[in-house]
């Protein structure tokens, strides 16, 4: 990497490497959101304000360049969601042969990932016209006709830009609507020596789901696959179990748009029979 700055006649620009083995993986992987630039590295997510590059990537590293087709790293392709401060990379995963069919975001503010599976061809910055109730005729014929999307989405006002995508149908679709499914699973739960008893994991929502189910797994000792035990459905804001083991292990299933920010496990210390 190299930086450039503006130093007029004769020079014009002069040029100064950045420290470290640095670069980026395409032309598409770089995210420029206010005066820091967002990139995908050959072994790492980097952010770069202008002085050194710094990672972000440690919590998904491993992760995404294992699932990473790396034949067709120049695929990969950024873009961001500025009013809700994400930035996306749509990438080809080991199943894909080029399209970008996998998606990792970024959440500047939080310094969070999360993930999703689309297959796209283009990524965009998508500017709407302006919308009005005279002109309202002339794009939908009936109410039933507008789009899955909320009033006071940035979608609606004029010159106002949303993120959107290029699917491989060829047509534009905006990151909107309700969301699919989804799924949490927790760390191991317990300690090596003693026994406990899962009781009950009460999520704790900003935002609850429409539907939610809870799968408890466990196992005795490290270096096995955990067991799957019970799923059964969210009553009263939360999973009720009965597993007696040294490690505990929690997925939880949900439906509808969900936010949130925790979980309590109850536990109690059991003697094994």
């Amino acid at each position: 990497m190299y930086r450039g700055q503006f130093a007029g006649p004769p020079v014009i620009w002069q040029w100064q490497r950045i420290p470290g083995e640095i670069g980026c993986s395409g032309q598409e992987a770089v995210v420029v959101v206010a005066a820091s630039h967002f990139f995908v590295g050959p072994n790492d997510f980097f952010v770069y304000d202008g002085t050194v590059p710094r990672s972000i990537g440690a919590p998904i590293r491993e992760w995404f360049f294992t699932n990473l087709n790396g034949s067709q790293r120049s695929n990969i392709k950024g873009g961001a969601d500025l009013t809700r401060d994400l930035v996306y990379w749509y990438f080809p995963s080991t199943a894909s042969t080029g399209i970008c069919d996998l998606c990792v975001v970024y959440n500047i503010r939080t310094n969070q990932w999360g993930k999703f599976a689309r297959s796209i061809e283009a990524v965009i910055q998508y500017s709407s016209g302006n919308v009005t109730y005279d002109g309202l005729g002339t794009l939908y014929s009936t109410y039933d006709n507008l789009p899955n999307i909320a009033y006071d989405s940035p979608f609606w006002i004029a010159d106002n830009t949303v993120p959107g995508v290029i699917s491989t149908d060829h047509k534009l679709y905006s990151l909107t609507g309700v969301p699919g499914a989804s799924y949490i699973v927790t760390g191991d739960i317990g300690d090596e020596t003693n026994y406990s008893l899962l009781r009950r994991v009460t999520p704790r929502y900003r935002t609850s789901p429409t539907a939610a189910t809870g799968t408890n797994f466990y196992r005795y000792d490290f270096g096995v696959a955990p067991v799957q035990d019970s799923t059964i459905p969210q009553t009263n804001g939360r999973f009720d179990f009965h597993r007696d083991a040294r490690w505990h292990r929690i997925r939880m299933d949900w439906t509808g748009t969900v936010v949130i920010n925790g979980y309590t496990p109850e536990i109690m210390p059991t003697t094994p029979e």
